[in-house]
């Protein structure tokens, strides 16, 4: 749940103007525009990170019982990639 006041950041392509992103920034009111929105366009390298873990490395595979256990499995498939 966004923060009271937290800025709507609206993101426009230039080269397809019907593409439209919405982020909300839960950083501080002094954070450049330039800073809010290199952080938002940087997530999908995380999201592919994630997405390759799971498909091509064997994380999809792994049924843990605890959190302790998912982290190491974790830990160990961010290694190998």
């Amino acid at each position: 749940m966004p923060q009271e006041g937290a800025p709507l950041i609206v993101a426009r392509n230039v080269l397809e103007p019907e593409k439209v992103k919405f982020f909300v920034a839960h950083a501080p009111r002094e954070t450049a525009l330039g800073v809010l929105l290199l952080v938002a366009f940087s997530r999908w390298r995380v999201e592919r990170y994630f997405e390759d873990e799971k498909t091509e490395l064997g994380f999809d595979h792994f049924e843990g019982r605890s959190y302790v256990g998912l982290m190491r499995h974790q830990t160990i498939t961010a290694l190998t990639h």
